[in-house]
């Protein structure tokens, strides 16, 4: 198994540009599961609720989403990838896995750090292993490491 971590950064607030060198570097890659970064589509720094409201997606509905589904469908590979969810009136610091056949599942940040507090919504759902085939796999952001459970219980396989 190859898995592949694509690294850049992001321009603040900018999803067509992002999708684009998201697309470009994906097409370059060569792996089962592709990393791309915590909010890889939007950037990260915000200054109020409103900008990061503006800047989210539902899912599985949303634009980037939607993208990565279809670079996963043509590289025949599974994409997991950060993203600002909207749901209602909450705002989540996401993470979504795609494979080739589409949407797979969903993350919301648990643990979050600093002045995300201001911006988003905590995680409201069990933690979970996906079976993609070749390996299973659970999903965390970023700060979520510092804390043992996140990895220790992740909860029912492919919820």
């Amino acid at each position: 198994m190859r898995v592949g971590f694509i690294q850049f950064t992001p321009v603040l607030g900018d999803i067509n540009r992002n999708i684009l060198n998201i697309s470009t570097l994906v097409d370059k890659t060569d792996a089962h599961l592709l990393v791309l970064p915590e909010l890889c589509n939007t950037g990260y720094h915000f200054v109020s609720r409103s900008e990061v409201e503006a800047l989210a997606e539902e899912i599985p509905s949303g634009k980037t989403q939607e993208a990565l589904c279809r670079l996963a469908k043509a590289k025949g590979s599974y994409i997991n990838a950060g993203l600002i969810e909207k749901t209602g009136d909450r705002c989540y610091n996401a993470s979504v896995l795609v494979g080739p056949a589409g949407y797979i599942a969903t993350y919301r940040k648990i643990h979050l750090f600093f002045e995300e507090t201001l911006w988003f919504d905590p995680g409201d759902r069990e933690l979970a292993v996906h079976d993609i085939g070749i390996c299973r796999v659970g999903l965390m952001i970023c700060f979520d490491w510092i804390f043992p459970e996140t990895a220790r219980d992740p909860g029912p396989q492919g919820s």
